[in-house]
C-alpha cells in the first residue's frame, strides 16, 4: 500500500485541524504542520544536537529575515517535510502549502501528493 500523503484544506469556518487530527488517528499517521516546524527550527538551531547543521542554521537565518520569497525559492518547506523524521511513513498536511511554488515543489516529494481533500461546510 502506497504512503498516505495527503493535504487538508478549507475556508475558515471549517475545522480542518480537528478533521486532520481524526483522519490521522484512523490512518495510523501524523499530521504535520510546516509552521510548527519552521519554529523548531527558528527556536532549536544551534541549540540541540539534532538541528546542529549548517542546513538548520540557513533556514533559520532565512526564516528570521522573514524574506517569504527566498522561503519559497530555498524551497524550505519541502525540504523540512523531506527530512522529518516523524512523517516518513505518511503525514497529512493541513497549514501547507501557501502558494502555487510551495503547491508545486510538492510534485518533487517522493512521487508527490496521493490525496488532496477540501472540506467545505454549509455556513
Amino acid at each position: 500500500m502506497e504512503k498516505p500523503k495527503i493535504m487538508m484544506f478549507g475556508p475558515p469556518n471549517v475545522p480542518v485541524t480537528k478533521f486532520s487530527q481524526r483522519l490521522a488517528i484512523d490512518l495510523g499517521v501524523p499530521v504535520v504542520s510546516i509552521e510548527q516546524e519552521y519554529e523548531k527550527v527558528q527556536k532549536y538551531a544551534g541549540k540541540r544536537e539534532e538541528y546542529d547543521h549548517p542546513f538548520f542554521h540557513k533556514v533559520k537565518e532565512i526564516l528570521d529575515s522573514g524574506d517569504k520569497e527566498a522561503i519559497q525559492i530555498e524551497k524550505i518547506g519541502l525540504k523540512l517535510l523531506r527530512i522529518c523524521e516523524y512523517a516518513q511513513e505518511g503525514f497529512i498536511l493541513n497549514d501547507f502549502p501557501n502558494s502555487i511554488p510551495d503547491a508545486e515543489s510538492l510534485e518533487e516529494m517522493d512521487g508527490g501528493m496521493n490525496s488532496f481533500l477540501h472540506i467545505n461546510m454549509p455556513e
